[in-house]
């Protein structure tokens, strides 16, 4: 019997970790600031793009909700032993490219004002992300 079972196991374990609380963690960060920011925005501008920006954050919650959603469906396989270690690659993949996305959305919704301010994270989730996601 080989050692590497055990070492196998901690890090599908750690991969799943990240696509489910690490990653969704920052795009609901990226969600709500881009949210708040679109919030403020709508109050000093009169219908113009409100459309198009409620579809980016139309789009951003349904990529949240899904990839939660498939870590929750995944999380139970691992639960009860019925789980592929592709699957938690799979996931883990496609977590961290929705985050990604997201967190390039609501960089976008914030435009210069991201660049400007400090207290505006969102660009700073967005390099993290493009650095540490692979293509």
């Amino acid at each position: 019997m080989s050692a590497l079972p055990g070492p196998f196991s901690c890090l599908n374990k750690a991969r799943y970790g990240i696509s489910r609380a690490r990653e969704r963690r920052t795009a609901e960060f990226c969600w709500m600031a881009a949210r708040d920011y679109a919030m403020m925005i709508v109050l000093w501008q009169a219908d113009r793009g409100n459309a198009v920006l409620c579809r980016k954050l139309a789009d951003m919650q349904t990529g949240n909700r899904a990839g939660l959603q498939g870590a929750l469906a995944l999380g139970r396989l691992i639960d009860g032993g019925a789980y592929v270690p592709e699957a938690i690659s799979m996931m883990k993949r496609n977590n961290c490219g929705k985050v990604l996305e997201i967190a390039r959305v609501a960089r976008d919704v914030h435009a210069a004002a991201t660049a400007s301010r400090r207290e505006y994270h969102v660009i700073r989730h967005a390099m993290n992300l493009e650095t540490s996601t692979p293509k």
